[in-house]
């Protein structure tokens, strides 16, 4: 296997801590050895990576840009009030470690240690939380 893969898939292992992002970019100035590593690292990254373009990775964060988040109190209840102008999908948040999902939190939203992860956001999304 080509160092750099081991290098790579390390670095790799390292940004997923944090879901930090990765780009290659391979200069097309000699093919050979370069696209002999993208076959070998593309396989070993594709079950936990998204690939796109650079144009799709703009529009998403495009649409993350504009997704406005605010806390606000209805009735008693705590409530994450998010705002998406433009539909985003794959948007997580961190939250404080003594707030939890409250009981009518829709199914497709999760919290894992203090992650909120969030399906798909279009317009208005308003989600229970207790503080603890």
């Amino acid at each position: 296997m080509d160092l750099r893969i081991d290098a790579v898939l390390a670095l790799t292992d390292q940004l997923k801590r944090y879901e930090g992002t990765f780009v290659i970019l391979p200069h097309p100035d000699v093919l050979d050895y370069k696209y002999a590593f993208l076959e070998q690292v593309i396989p070993a990254l594709k079950p936990d990576a998204w690939f796109g373009s650079l144009a799709q990775f703009g529009d998403w964060w495009h649409a993350r840009d504009r997704l406005e988040i605010d806390v606000v109190n209805v009735e008693g209840q705590q409530q994450l009030q998010l705002y998406a102008p433009v539909p985003v999908q794959g948007v997580t948040l961190q939250l404080p470690p003594d707030w939890q999902l409250g009981s009518e939190t829709p199914d497709d939203i999760l919290l894992e240690t203090s992650v909120l992860y969030l399906p798909e956001v279009v317009g208005e999304l308003r989600i229970p939380v207790e503080v603890y």
